[in-house]
């Protein structure tokens, strides 16, 4: 089956962009860990003028047959590690901050892994070219996106520089050796589907628990994107406060109804996915109130999906696992160090 769109990088782009907004559901019920914080408005973030924010940011998909694998179906993994920077510029009577957003160092890791999991692909004698990976970072390195900050820490994307996404992806495109026509179609991918380009609305680059969730109900690709639900905040040690964090399908999506993957080859048979359940194995983002900030949040979670392809003669169905794990952790203000234990003299 000749796919439009590059070979792996439908579910990459699908499950690793973040732009798309969606509405979240209701909370998934969570084992409280401690007693509640005094309010839920202390994870708000207070954003200076003329500062520098930075965040270590990891960021990886494995793409997996939930069963029947073999040499030939290799799971994917497709990782991104580096420092996401926002530079403030000023900051409004609301809050909101007007800033620059940037990733420092980028690391991309197009990979195959072993059967067993235990090992990357080149150790196990599949090397994968880096031409690709490495132009993506290049791409990411150079580009800038204009946007402000509120102080849920929802994000709203204004430009993007370079402003068209044919200048933005054209190395990386040039280091694949893709077709015109694959090309063409990842433009409006991106900039229609996902909505990574000049303009759009994130909640999931940061933790956002006092953001209200969005009144509609995503349609197309990014209904296949999981909510994040929060937990009631629970009080820590030093002027901190934590969230239990879960995913779910967003709120209206029906398990049951189909979703084309756009841009394939329209001469093959059409290929649809069907989002299904999601499983939770870590989620928590832990806040400074002292500084209004975020300290660090980490997630991880498998989305289960059946790809259903639909010939004349037959319908062809595989059910496939995504597991995504996110980190995010300060690096700039600096995590607050604890407070030393008081002497307790001679």
């Amino acid at each position: 089956m000749s796919a439009r769109l590059p070979g792996g990088l439908l579910a990459v782009l699908l499950c690793a962009a973040s732009w798309a907004a969606g509405e979240e559901p209701p909370p998934v019920p969570i084992v409280p860990a401690g007693p509640p914080a005094a309010a839920a408005g202390e994870a708000a973030y207070v954003w200076a003028p003329k500062t520098i924010y930075r965040f270590q940011f990891q960021k990886s998909v494995v793409v997996k047959r939930a069963s029947g694998e073999n040499e030939k179906n290799l799971p994917r993994l497709s990782e991104i590690n580096g420092v996401l920077v926002f530079e403030v510029e000023s900051v409004d009577d609301a809050g909101t901050a007007t800033a620059v957003l940037r990733f420092d160092n980028p690391r991309i890791n197009l990979s195959l892994l072993p059967l067993d999991g235990n090992a990357p692909a080149e150790t196990a004698g599949v090397p994968r070219p880096q031409a690709v990976p490495d132009a993506m970072c290049e791409t990411l390195r150079e580009t800038r996106w204009k946007a402000t900050l509120s102080k849920t820490g929802a994000i709203a994307i204004l430009s993007r520089t370079p402003e068209k996404a044919s200048d933005w992806i054209q190395k990386t495109s040039n280091a694949g050796l893709w077709r015109k026509k694959v090309v063409q179609d990842l433009y409006a991918f991106l900039e229609s589907d996902l909505r990574l380009g000049t303009s759009g609305k994130d909640h999931d680059l940061l933790f956002c628990p006092a953001e209200k969730p969005a009144a509609r109900i995503p349609e197309g690709l990014p209904a296949l994107r999981p909510a994040r639900a929060y937990e009631a905040p629970q009080a820590r040690p030093e002027g901190r406060v934590a969230y239990a964090t879960a995913r779910s399908l967003a709120k209206g999506v029906d398990p049951e109804h189909p979703i084309q993957v756009p841009y394939m080859d329209p001469e093959e048979p059409p290929i649809f996915v069907l989002p299904g359940k999601v499983e939770n194995t870590a989620g928590l983002a832990v806040f400074d109130t002292g500084l209004h900030m975020l300290d660090q949040a980490t997630e991880k979670y498998v989305i289960n999906m059946t790809l259903r392809i639909e010939t004349k003669k037959r319908t062809l169905e595989m059910a496939q696992q995504v597991q995504v794990e996110y980190r995010l952790t300060r690096l700039a203000p600096p995590i607050r160090a604890a407070a030393p234990a008081e002497s307790e003299g001679p």
